[in-house]
Formats: structure tokens, C-alpha cells, sequence
């Protein structure tokens, strides 16, 4: 938990550096995490928990899946004059860093990447990351040598 804690501190002191801060709330069974420039919103993720369908396995043939408790992710955004300042990154990593060490026992964090930008995989922030798509919801926190995150994306038909 100390590499998470390390992660935290590294996070706050970026975000300070800026100009800017970051608050948490609780409310009902949703955290927001939120980064201000004053008392202007500049970008806010919105996490809940929830189980979910995880793929612990996969071959040619057959994906082999277990549901599991996770961390869901079920909103990021940046305000439009903030974006492109690296803060929903910053943010996306200060939230899951407490979230674990609020949750130890809990190995995924889970979203849907329905973004302008989820088929830019190179580009996509959470690609930075290291999240993996995988076609199903998962990103495995259970090392903190290497954390492996895994995410889906919705797949419209027209």
C-alpha cells in the first residue's frame, strides 16, 4: 500500500504545482474526485462499486471469466478550457491509488470508454495507463509492481 500512498502524494504535489486542488466526496455509494482551479470544476471522475463479469483468461477457443467486486469508473470528464493539461490522467491515477487503499480487498477497476477517442487506442488515455482492451471490463490492481488495466468500449451498429 505504500507505492499507492508514494502514487498520491506524487499526484498532489503535480496538481498543487499547477494552481490547482483536488477534493473528494462521498455520496451515497458514488466517490467524485474532483481537481478545482479556484472554485471552478475543471475535470471530475465519478466511481462507484459494483461486480462485474472479468476475464481471468483467455485462449484461442474460450475466455475464461468470474465475477468479481470492482471499482467502476462510471464517468471522467475534463471542462474544455482544461483539457489537453494532463489532468484527467492525474486524476484517473490519484482516484484508483485511494480507492484501493480504501478497498484493499478489491483487484479490478472497471469502465466503459464510450469516448470521442476509444478507437484511438494510441492516443487514448487509458491506453496511457496501460489498460489493455480486452473486448470485456477489467483492470487487475492486485500487483503493485505491475498493475495490468483492461477496459471495454461500447460498440454501436448501425
Amino acid at each position: 500500500m505504500a507505492e499507492y500512498q508514494a502514487l498520491l502524494d506524487r499526484v498532489q504535489t503535480i496538481v498543487t504545482s499547477m494552481g490547482y486542488h483536488i477534493e473528494m466526496r462521498l455520496t451515497d455509494a458514488t466517490y467524485v474526485f474532483t481537481i478545482y482551479d479556484n472554485e471552478t470544476i475543471a475535470c471530475y471522475i465519478q466511481i462507484g462499486q459494483s461486480t462485474g463479469t472479468i476475464v481471468v483468461g483467455k485462449t484461442r477457443t474460450k475466455k475464461e471469466i468470474e465475477d468479481h467486486d470492482t471499482i467502476d469508473i462510471a464517468w471522467l470528464s475534463t471542462e474544455p478550457s482544461y483539457k489537453g493539461k494532463g489532468l484527467a490522467l492525474l486524476l484517473l491515477i490519484y482516484s484508483i491509488c485511494y480507492l484501493k487503499q480504501q478497498l484493499p480487498d478489491i483487484d479490478y477497476v472497471t469502465l466503459d470508454d464510450d469516448s470521442d477517442r476509444n478507437d484511438k487506442i494510441e492516443k487514448n488515455i487509458y491506453d496511457t495507463l496501460g489498460f489493455v482492451f480486452k473486448g470485456d471490463i477489467q483492470i487487475d490492481v492486485s500487483s503493485t509492481k505491475k498493475t495490468n488495466l483492461i477496459w471495454s468500449r461500447k460498440t454501436i451498429i448501425t
